[in-house]
C-alpha cells in the first residue's frame, strides 16, 4: 500500500535540502513527486487528502524520534523545521515540547486504517465548525466576562451565572439571554464539547 521507510527517507531528504521552514503542503507535494501516495490515486479527493496528511504527519513524528540524537525536528501546525544539534541532551528537550495528544493520534495507524469517506467528512465538518467558533470566540468570552485563557470548567460556571441573571424571568431581557446562550454555544463548539 505505502512504504513507511521510503516516505521517511524522502521527508528527511526534503527537510535537509530546505532553506529552513517548510510547509506541510510543500512536503506533500514533494512526496507526491516521488509517487509515495500512488496507492491512493483512485480514492475520493477528501479521503486521499486525509491519507496524504496523516501519512506525512505519522512519518514526521517517526522521523523526529529516529533522528533525535543529531537533529531537532520542529513539527508545527503549518510549518516544519529541521535543525542540526550540538548538545547531547537535545532529545529530552525536543520531545518535551511536542503536543502529546497530536503525537499519539498520528502515531496510531488505526486512525489511517479506519478512515473512510464518511469519517473524513465528519472530521472536516467538525473542523469547520470549530474554526467558525474560534473566529467568534473573542466576543463569546467577553459575553461571559471571561478572558481567552479560561478553562472549559470556568466557561461552564460563568455560563450558569450569566444565564440565570439574563433569563427574562429573573429580570433579564430576551436579547441578553440569547447573547449568553450563543456565547456558550460558540465556546462549546470551539472546545469540541458535546451538547
Amino acid at each position: 500500500m505505502w512504504d513507511k521507510a521510503a516516505v521517511c527517507t524522502h521527508l528527511f531528504d526534503a527537510l535537509r535540502n530546505s532553506d529552513g521552514v517548510v510547509s506541510e503542503h510543500d512536503l506533500i507535494r514533494y512526496l507526491d513527486s516521488h509517487q509515495c501516495f500512488a496507492a491512493f490515486a483512485e480514492e475520493p479527493a477528501n479521503l486521499r487528502l486525509f491519507r496524504k496528511h496523516f501519512i506525512t504527519r505519522h512519518c514526521l513524528y517517526r522521523l523526529q524520534e529516529e533522528i533525535s540524537a543529531q537533529w531537532r525536528l520542529d513539527i508545527g501546525t503549518m510549518n516544519i523545521e529541521l535543525h542540526k544539534l550540538a548538545g547531547a541532551d537535545a532529545r529530552a528537550a525536543q520531545l518535551s515540547v511536542v503536543d502529546a495528544s497530536l503525537r499519539e493520534y498520528y502515531l496510531d495507524l488505526t486512525h489511517l486504517e479506519q478512515a473512510d469517506v464518511d469519517s473524513v467528512e465528519t472530521l472536516l465538518r467538525d473542523f469547520w465548525q470549530r474554526f467558525a467558533a474560534a473566529d467568534k470566540s473573542a466576543d463569546a468570552f467577553a459575553a461571559l466576562d471571561l478572558d481567552s485563557a479560561a478553562s472549559w470548567t470556568e466557561i461552564q460556571q460563568a455560563y450558569r451565572r450569566k444565564v440565570q441573571r439574563a433569563h427574562p424571568d429573573q429580570g433579564g431581557t430576551p436579547a441578553e439571554f440569547a447573547t449568553v446562550q450563543e456565547a456558550y454555544e460558540i465556546l462549546r463548539q470551539r472546545f469540541g464539547k458535546p451538547r
